[in-house]
């Protein structure tokens, strides 16, 4: 009976032990998840800034462009109008 007790105690204490692994394995997965976020979100702010400047510069460059060639410009979006229009015509036909 003494060997059952000690066994099942035993027992007992291996399953503390295994919650308490569990435990640190939990509280070191959290950590890990919030410092992957923490990196991904970095990324993503760095390709954002990236992407806006990008975007910036290209306006900032078409209204210099138009500006600089008012007329020229009117002239190219008017032949890409009429290149789109026929393109959309044509494909319903």
């Amino acid at each position: 009976m003494d060997a059952t007790r000690e066994e099942l105690q035993a027992l007992k204490d291996d399953i503390e032990r295994m919650r308490a692994d569990l435990r640190e394995l939990a509280k070191t997965a959290v950590g890990d998840v919030a410092a992957a976020e923490e990196r991904a979100e970095g990324r993503l702010r760095q390709a954002y800034d990236a992407v806006r400047e990008g975007g910036e510069t290209v306006l900032r460059k078409s209204r210099e462009q138009v500006q600089r060639r008012p007329l020229t410009t009117v002239i190219a979006a008017f032949a890409i109008g009429v290149l789109v229009g026929k393109l959309l015509d044509r494909n319903r036909s």
